[in-house]
């Protein structure tokens, strides 16, 4: 694929992967060996998820506590290597009992054979640690 046709394909992925839910549609764009590298995780979160099928679970359970997510701001760009996007983007979501979390990121998404074969996200661990410790733990 070309770098633009990575782009359009990164985005897609990306937009399609915080539903949460439309697993049949974004599981397909991993390849079975990808993993999502979260290096800013905080403890109690994974930092990484290897192949597809944990990757789907694990964002199964995850979005049982998301109601609703959406990006704001979504920037994707070409790189110097074809298979390589970068991007930034801010969050918004709401999760079950009414919290609310936000974030920024920096989002890397390396394509093999056109699959996803790698997705690193950055991102601030302190609103994760606010809003999702809550939500999991049942704490206010």
């Amino acid at each position: 694929m070309s770098g633009s046709d990575n782009v359009a394909a990164a985005r897609k992925f990306i937009e399609l992967m915080v539903t949460g839910k439309d697993y049949d549609n974004w599981g397909p764009m991993i390849a079975e060996d990808a993993q999502f590298l979260k290096p800013f995780h905080p403890p109690g979160f994974p930092k990484k998820t290897a192949g597809r099928t944990d990757w789907v679970n694990t964002a199964r359970e995850s979005f049982k506590v998301i109601e609703e997510f959406h990006w704001i701001d979504l920037d994707l760009h070409n790189t110097d290597e074809p298979s390589v996007v970068y991007g930034t983007a801010k969050s918004t979501a709401k999760l079950s009992g009414g919290r609310t979390y936000e974030n920024e990121y920096v989002l890397i998404v390396k394509f093999e054979g056109g699959l996803v074969k790698e997705f690193w996200e950055y991102l601030d661990p302190l609103p994760v640690m606010e809003s999702f410790a809550k939500e999991t733990d049942g704490a206010d």
